[in-house]
């Protein structure tokens, strides 16, 4: 029976370039070549004088039918190695007695060589996954090339060559081969760091190192809730009142929040939260007004973790209630106190960038955008910068 196993090798083949001079050092060069080695083995049979090995290519020609001999060897041993390209190709060996009589000439035997390309992993996200009771049914995102289906995937444990494989379908390349999907399918899983091995048909296998695993004792709730206090300046952007206090900014402002948030996934992070701002009016433009802007709202979040997990990208949109509080204007002559409002109505919006400093604390800054639907026209919206400190649990 005719046998042919793939092999990986590297030869490093030294060039010594010596001079014509007596006194002269000569240079030494040298290089590593790689490519794919081909093991073709048979049994030995009995009373053989020699073996021949004929192996034939089909032909280039679109819808060609023809084969062409490119290697043939004469042999007394049960094995050869040689490089074969990618192609169909078509193989035998024949046998001779002691004699020198050709024994029957056995059919042609099919052989196809697939290209074999280089698996290359460039991140995977999450980089860290917490098991409970020692599985997960977690799924990690892998980005890279040549990631491309048939492929053997595994997991080995840092410090062990067991391979921990993954299912037949737990392992979706996409067509492209630039990202796949790996389903981890509650594997038996130990907290350390594994390693995850993609090794494409040819035997080239790539890796990512350090995979964490930590392991919890407790069933994991299925959200995180986070707490976050901030400083918030207000910038006025338009609006009637804003054009009486004549001012850039106000600097006095400040604001607590609590969220629920999904947990953290490939496609990332769903939230909602509740939020509550104050803010302190002062301004001396064409007439002196003091009092306190008051705002609950609602947030509808979106969050995306970069930077190996250690900092987000988040997207809010909300809305909720504007409440004016003690406001007075005070004009040469007179002192008019507004008193409180009436509740009003308002829409915000925000853009923020988050860093996972030390876990669970995270700093957060960034910039949201609020309008307040009220009688006075035009109405009035502002510019709230977010300076946060908060944790997630």
């Amino acid at each position: 029976m005719l046998n042919i196993l793939h092999r990986y090798s590297f030869f490093l083949c030294f060039l010594l370039i010596a001079s014509g001079l007596a006194h002269a050092n000569p240079d030494i060069q040298y290089f590593e070549k790689s490519e794919i080695v081909q093991l073709i083995n048979w049994e030995a049979g009995k009373d053989v004088l020699k073996y021949e090995l004929h192996i034939e290519k089909r032909d280039d020609v679109p819808g060609a039918n023809g084969f062409t001999e490119i290697f043939s060897l004469d042999t007394v041993e049960t094995n050869v190695e040689l490089s074969l390209t990618p192609g169909e190709y078509r193989y035998r060996v024949i046998v001779y007695d002691l004699l020198g009589r050709m024994r029957p000439v056995p059919e042609w035997a099919r052989l196809t060589v697939i290209p074999a390309f280089q698996p290359e992993i460039v991140s995977v996200d999450p980089s860290v996954i917490t098991v409970y009771g020692g599985s997960s049914g977690e799924a990690l995102s892998v980005k890279g090339r040549n990631l491309v289906p048939d492929a053997e995937v595994f997991l080995t444990f840092a410090g062990s060559s067991e391979p921990l494989p993954f299912g037949k379908n737990s392992y979706i390349p996409s067509e492209d081969g630039e990202d796949a999907k790996l389903r981890l399918n509650d594997l038996p899983l130990k907290e350390g760091f594994y390693d995850i091995v993609i090794k494409n048909p040819g035997g080239i296998a790539g890796y990512w190192r350090n995979l964490r695993v930590i392991s919890s004792p407790k069933k994991i709730r299925p959200v995180d809730i986070s707490f976050a206090e901030a400083y918030n300046p207000l910038l006025p952007s338009y609006g009637i009142l804003n054009e009486y206090m004549g001012q850039d900014v106000f600097p006095a402002g400040a604001s607590l929040r609590l969220g629920i948030n999904s947990k953290n996934k490939s496609y990332g992070v769903f939230g909602i939260e509740s939020q509550v701002f104050w803010h302190y009016f002062y301004g001396e433009g064409t007439v002196l007004m003091t009092g306190h802007l008051f705002n609950a709202q609602i947030n509808l979040l979106y969050q995306k973790r970069i930077l190996r997990q250690k900092a987000a990208l988040n997207v809010r949109a909300g809305g909720g209630l504007a409440y004016y509080l003690n406001l007075q204007i005070k004009t040469y002559n007179d002192l008019l106190s507004v008193g409180s409002a009436s509740l009003l109505p308002m829409v915000s919006g925000s853009l923020s960038f988050t860093w996972f400093f030390r876990e669970p604390f995270f700093i957060e800054f960034g910039s949201e955008f609020i309008h307040i639907f009220s009688a006075e026209k035009p109405q009035s919206a502002y510019i709230r910068p977010l300076f946060c400190l908060g944790f997630q649990i």
